[in-house]
């Protein structure tokens, strides 16, 4: 097909591209996640009651996000995505970096595309978020 990639001289520069690619990756993926201002947010008491979980619609178009679809029976208001961490311990949540959205209408279709790092997230309204901005969520 491409008489030129048989050439030995051809074959090098490809296999150090590849090599490098995968030893990028790699090192990569040994990255530990750095948290973000948000993270050191607090939430009300009875915060958990209130999150609604949001559903996962599959893989986005771009690499490394999925598609997460917030139900339309929400109330409205401002609400921030976060994701919950149940344990023996109890329910722990941080704030995805961000991800922030109004209801403001029933029944209207919100879509969110969101990296792949996260996995149960849930929406939050931002009354219940002590700490954005440095001030109490009214």
């Amino acid at each position: 097909m491409f008489r030129f990639l048989r050439h030995p001289m051809f074959r090098l520069p490809l296999f150090l591209a590849g090599a490098a690619l995968i030893a990028s990756l790699a090192a990569c993926s040994d990255m530990p996640h750095q948290p973000s201002p948000d993270n050191k947010t607090q939430f009300v008491a009875g915060w958990a009651e209130h999150a609604r979980p949001l559903l996962f619609h599959g893989i986005g178009r771009d690499g490394g996000y999925t598609i997460w679809q917030v139900p339309n029976i929400l109330p409205r208001g401002t609400y921030r995505v976060i994701e919950v961490k149940r344990g023996p311990a109890g329910d722990t949540a941080e704030l995805v970096d961000g991800y922030r959205f109004e209801v403001d209408g029933p029944e209207k279709d919100i879509y969110l595309n969101i990296m792949v790092n996260y996995s149960n997230l849930e929406a939050l309204e931002e009354k219940y978020i002590v700490g954005l901005d440095g001030a109490p969520a009214k």
